[in-house]
């Protein structure tokens, strides 16, 4: 992943607009196209979750999933992101 975000051009500039918009509008970056693309990548992923999750149940239920919750939480911390908790 971290290859993926900063050796491309593409990701570079994905990592810049994750930062700020304005600021990677100002670099020369179409903010514009690269969202689209994120949203695209991220409606592809997500189909093909849903694919996979319809062979894994069964059926196709829109509350199927109900309590997968920790399971995602449980990877993204094995993957190497941190747990911020903000005390109020």
């Amino acid at each position: 992943m971290r290859f993926s975000l900063k050796k491309p051009k593409l990701g570079r500039n994905i990592y810049a607009l994750g930062g700020n918009k304005e600021s990677a509008w100002y670099s020369g970056i179409n903010v514009n196209l690269h969202t689209l693309i994120v949203f695209i990548i991220s409606g592809i992923c997500a189909g093909i979750a849903g694919v996979v999750l319809l062979g894994r149940v069964g059926s196709a239920e829109p509350a199927a999933a109900t309590g997968f919750e920790t399971y995602a939480i449980a990877a993204s911390i094995i993957g190497g992101n941190k747990l911020l908790w903000r005390q109020g």
